[in-house]
């Protein structure tokens, strides 16, 4: 099922953000003048195909979701008619080439903050920021945190919950910046300000959490009652369900999540006996964990989720941190990509379609937001690659455009056709490296 789940959610995906990334294409060329010849939706076999009543564009439904493409008309590949010349592409002028090949990625960036707005505004759910347990001698440690304080902003910025706060410390790790927490006493709720150097987070743990990896700082604990299970995995096939809470397991009283976490993750591949509470009887089940790897350690799972709590904004509020949000995410994409190539950052980091299949399964499991959150990240990273200037990307032709816009004419087809191969070179060379860490992921 889970594998079903994962080629589902990643056709689904593709096929979703596809669309939107070669609309935004055809909608500028057709305002833009330039004919349009076709318009699909996949490669390959058409399966479906028509056009609408004074349109001279084919829509096309095709046989292999994972794609699509819009032919414009052009003089480069195909004779054109003298009077149909002022609607080819290779006719009109650079800024309305520019602006029909940077629609593609613009539009894959604009769905993302769309996308964004509608859940702020719908409610998202997240940890609260309540501090839980400090590591001794940790950066937090050292700041002076509290455990049982409330986290209410940083630098001003209101935080709703612990993961709204990620992006905007990611980023100011990166800048090696000082930055301001506002915090709330949990007894006479009092505000009090704390100044944190991230100058010293290393690098390397960034990708797993400023708060929890750099700063040392756990959350406050939540309760130990399933919001979701995960199709396919111990908890689901034992007949676990949400809403029920987990008293016990092994013989270990469970009183909150971390509780949890903490006795199956130390039990990888083992049977396990849980005592679970559903509407008010008690119950009990066994069943075997799976094990995960992470740094050579191997970790017990069940598949189960906590409950969060939710949160929503105005429209306005909303509006600005959906913009906020796709800012930050491709800012520190951008940044992780120049340090990788610095190496200042792992390659490992690099995902392929592998995993974006899996996590797509999963998202599309824990429902319709966590997988529209999924298909905003996966948006604003084809939008980003896109706009990377490697010849045969969106990127390589507004390169160049922005070297006929220095010398004054088109380069060359020698030129295009040699920058095309070492385009074709590098993205191979990309792909290879991203479906190497899949591999590798899905062996451990």
């Amino acid at each position: 099922m889970q594998f079903i789940y994962s080629v589902l959610g990643f056709v689904l995906a593709i096929g979703i953000l596809v669309t939107i990334h070669e609309f935004g294409h055809f909608w500028v060329a057709r305002r833009a003048g330039v004919k349009v010849h076709r318009f699909s939706v996949g490669f390959g076999k058409p399966l479906k195909t028509w056009r609408r009543k004074n349109d001279d564009t084919e829509y096309v439904l095709a046989a292999i979701p994972l794609g699509g493409y819009v032919k414009m008309l052009d003089e480069r590949v195909e004779e054109v008619a003298e009077d149909e010349k002022h609607r080819a592409f290779n006719r009109q002028s650079l800024a309305k080439r520019t602006a029909i090949v940077a629609a593609g990625p613009l539009a894959n960036f604009l769905f993302a903050i769309v996308a964004m707005w509608g859940l702020y505004i719908a409610g998202m759910q997240d940890h609260p920021t309540i501090i839980g347990d400090i590591q001794p001698g940790s950066i937090a440690a050292q700041a002076g945190f509290k455990p049982g304080e409330r986290i209410v902003s940083v630098d001003g910025e209101k935080l709703y919950g612990w993961q709204d706060s990620q992006l905007y410390l990611i980023q100011r790790t990166f800048q090696k910046k000082n930055v301001q927490f506002t915090l709330e006493n949990p007894d006479n709720k009092s505000l009090r300000q704390v100044q944190v150097d991230l100058a010293n987070v290393p690098s390397n743990v960034i990708s797993r959490g400023v708060l929890s990896q750099g700063l040392g700082i756990t959350p406050a604990p939540l309760g130990n009652v399933i919001s979701g299970v995960v199709s396919g995995k111990p908890a689901q096939l034992a007949g676990l369900l949400e809403g029920d809470e987990i008293v016990d397991v092994g013989g270990q009283p469970i009183g909150n999540w971390q509780d949890l976490v903490k006795v199956i993750s130390a039990q990888p591949d083992k049977s396990v006996d849980i005592k679970y509470r559903r509407n008010g009887q008690l119950f009990t089940t066994s069943l075997t964990t799976v094990s995960i790897e992470f740094n050579g350690e191997k970790y017990g799972q069940i598949g189960v989720y906590p409950q969060r709590y939710q949160f929503s904004t105005g429209i306005f509020e909303g509006l600005g941190k959906a913009i906020d949000y796709t800012w930050r995410f491709t800012f520190i994409s951008l940044w992780s990509l120049g340090k990788m190539i610095t190496q200042d950052v792992s390659t490992d980091n690099l995902s392929g379609p592998i995993t974006i299949a899996n996590l797509a399964g999963t998202t599309v499991q824990r429902g319709v937001a966590d997988f529209i959150s999924f298909l905003v990240v996966i948006s604003i990273s084809l939008g980003l690659i896109n706009l990377l200037p490697i010849p045969v990307l969106d990127g390589g032709h507004l390169m160049y455009f922005a070297i006929e816009a220095v010398k004054g004419s088109p380069v060359s087809e020698k030129f295009m056709l040699w920058g095309q191969q070492i385009g074709i070179g590098l993205l191979l060379l990309l792909m290879s490296l991203a479906f190497y860490n899949d591999i590798i992921r899905l062996i451990s």
